[in-house]
């Protein structure tokens, strides 16, 4: 709504002549724009927290637990426990047997000994 009212404003500004206008149009414009970006960053940081917060309760859970256990699809789940891994803030491990042989845990904390070998 905010993007279409500064271009509303820029174009109203363009068609009357006064600069101001169209300056002030463009610059709510480009910060609706802004705002839009940062509520998609926001919507992925609070789904890794979800992610984050189930893989703690329920350590070894694969990535299709993962999404059936909060109602996400599997490839939303993927990228989560993707991202998480790549900050190290998950470790993923492998049972060799299974189908599914990715699941995840929190790494361990200094000191702690890891039974499972990291992928």
């Amino acid at each position: 709504m905010l993007f279409v009212l500064g271009g509303l404003n820029a174009w109203i500004g363009q068609t009357a002549g006064d600069h101001l206008a169209v300056s002030t149009g463009l610059c709510v414009s480009v910060r609706a724009a802004g705002l839009f970006g940062e509520d998609l960053l926001q919507r992925a940081y609070r789904s890794d927290r979800a992610v984050l917060a189930h893989v703690a309760r329920h350590p070894g859970v694969t990535t299709r637990q993962v999404a059936q256990a909060l109602g996400i699809p599997e490839r939303r789940a993927m990228a989560n426990l993707g991202r998480l891994a790549h900050e190290g803030l998950l470790t993923v491990t492998s049972d060799g047997v299974s189908g599914d042989p990715r699941s995840y845990l929190l790494p361990p904390v200094d000191g702690e000994g890891n039974e499972t070998s990291s992928v």
